[in-house]
C-alpha cells in the first residue's frame, strides 16, 4: 500500500565528509514519520559521496523526498550542482536541482503548465490541493462518474474505508444546507437519507 518512486541521483563531493555524515545521521534520527531511510556512501578520499537507501531499496515510498532534497543542500560542498530525481509508479517524474544552501523545485520541467499548476496547488496546501484537483475534474460535461467508481475500486480495501469515511462526511456537511438551490436539491435530499443509515466504518 502506498505511492511507490525510484530515486536517482548522481554522486556529488562534499568539504567533510565527516561532518556531512553528521548532518545526514541527525535527519534520520529526526525522523519522525520514518521516510528518511537515507545515509552517505564515502567513495573516495576526496570527499566523493553518494546517497543510498539504508535497506538498498532504490524503489520505494518516497515521501520524504523534500527533506533529502534540504539535507543534501546543507552538505554539498559550494559551486558543485546535483540532481535529484523520483520516477513514480504511475509515470510521473519530479525532482530538485541543488546548490549548497538552495534548492530549485524541477517539477515544471517534466510537467505541462496545467499539471505543475496541479501540484504546486496540492504542495502549498494539500487538501486545497485535493479541492482543486476535483473542482478541474468535475467542472467538465465529459467527466465520467462510472470511470471514477472503477478507478477508485483499485484502491486498498483500507484506503477504500478512508474514501467512503470523506463520502459519508461530506454528506454529514452537505445534509445541513438548506434546500433553496435547485442545483444541489437533490444532493442534498439524497445526504439526509445517507446519514440515517448506519454509518460506522470502523478502522482495519
Amino acid at each position: 500500500m502506498g505511492y511507490y518512486s525510484t530515486i536517482s541521483i548522481n554522486s556529488f563531493y562534499v568539504e567533510n565528509v565527516e561532518k556531512a555524515k553528521e548532518i545526514f545521521r541527525k535527519y534520520y534520527e529526526d525522523n519522525t514519520d520514518g521516510y528518511f531511510f537515507y545515509k552517505l556512501k564515502v567513495l573516495n578520499s576526496e570527499g566523493l559521496v553518494a546517497v543510498v537507501p539504508i535497506d538498498g531499496e532504490y524503489t520505494a515510498k518516497h515521501y520524504g523526498d523534500q527533506r533529502l532534497a534540504e539535507a543534501i543542500s546543507k552538505i554539498i560542498a559550494p559551486g558543485e550542482t546535483v540532481e535529484l530525481t523520483f520516477d513514480g509508479e504511475d509515470g510521473t517524474s519530479w525532482g530538485y536541482k541543488i546548490t549548497y544552501n538552495k534548492i530549485e523545485d524541477l517539477t515544471k520541467e517534466f510537467l505541462n503548465d496545467e499539471e505543475y499548476l496541479l501540484v504546486k496547488r496540492y504542495r502549498e496546501n494539500k487538501l486545497q490541493g485535493l479541492k482543486f484537483v476535483l473542482e478541474r475534474y468535475i467542472n467538465t460535461i465529459s467527466h465520467d462518474p462510472q470511470e471514477f467508481a472503477e478507478a477508485m475500486e483499485d484502491l486498498h480495501p483500507t484506503l477504500q474505508q478512508n474514501l467512503m469515511r470523506l463520502f459519508v462526511a461530506f454528506c454529514k456537511k452537505l445534509a445541513t444546507k438548506p434546500t433553496h438551490d435547485d442545483r444541489n436539491k437533490a444532493s442534498i435530499k439524497l445526504a439526509r437519507q445517507i446519514i440515517n443509515l448506519d454509518c460506522h466504518l470502523p478502522f482495519i
